[in-house]
């Protein structure tokens, strides 16, 4: 249903029918919304428990220790904020997972005032992020424009034998938390 919405929200568009358009985007990411179980996690439990639990869930998996913190972090964030990163954590903890060969993976929620931040830290192998090609490595440009929208940015720390770090941030006014 969201790709038949997506498709009528291009063909609105380019017969100038934006206003149109608009509204069958709000649609489409209503029903999206109401697709996907994280969606109603990260509204019941807010961003800090639904990540907790999914990493948890994933670690255990894999057989790789947890140290999971979050710090400040409020339960009620900005829905597209707590999507993208959830979104971004998910990339992270799958590639670290993955490819990564870790047997500790650290994880970290924070807040300082206007700023939400997340960490995921692999003692794993490491990669060289500039030696990836650009197909190989369309899961981290994934993870840098899932922030943009939100006013957010994504670096990735590695290096060969040295383990990887994925720190993503976004601002926050500080009267928008809850």
């Amino acid at each position: 249903m969201c790709q038949r919405l997506a498709s009528l929200s291009m063909d609105l568009h380019a017969r100038g029918e934006d206003e149109l358009r608009d509204h069958v985007s709000d649609l489409a990411r209503e029903s999206l919304t109401l697709s996907d179980p994280i969606y109603a996690k990260l509204s019941l439990l807010g961003l800090a428990a639904t990540a907790r639990a999914f990493v948890e869930q994933r670690c255990a998996r894999a057989d790789v220790a947890l140290e999971f913190t979050s710090s400040d972090v409020p339960e009620h964030l900005p829905r597209e904020l707590s999507i993208a990163l959830f979104r971004v954590l998910e990339h992270a903890v799958d590639n670290a997972l993955r490819h990564s060969k870790t047997r500790r993976l650290v994880v970290a929620l924070r807040r300082a005032c206007d700023i939400v931040a997340l960490d995921v830290v692999d003692s794993g192998i490491g990669f060289d992020p500039a030696a990836i090609p650009p197909a190989d490595a369309l899961g981290l440009v994934a993870m840098r424009e899932r922030l943009q929208p939100v006013g957010g940015a994504c670096v990735i720390e590695s290096q060969p034998g040295s383990g990887t770090r994925v720190r993503a941030f976004a601002r926050l006014s500080c009267d928008r938390a809850t």
